[in-house]
């Protein structure tokens, strides 16, 4: 019997997001996000607290945009 359950079947990694730049990196988290995204992967190890900053960075200017279809970053 298939039970549902509260864990995400798609989780974003976050390793990549160092060799991004920040406009490829937040339109990408953006994406994620607006299909329905709602779990992310993190870990010191991947950037010794680089990836956790720039995920704050993230969330900073998308409360700042929120309505705001014309956010530029």
């Amino acid at each position: 019997m298939y039970r549902k359950s509260s864990l995400d079947r798609l989780v974003l990694g976050t390793l990549h997001l160092r060799k991004l730049k920040k406009k490829q990196a937040f339109g990408l988290l953006d994406n994620y996000f607006c299909s329905g995204g709602k779990s992310i992967d993190t870990a010191y190890l991947y950037g010794y607290g680089e990836v956790e900053y720039f995920l704050g960075e993230y969330v900073k200017t998308f409360i700042g945009n929120l309505g705001d279809n014309n956010k530029e970053y």
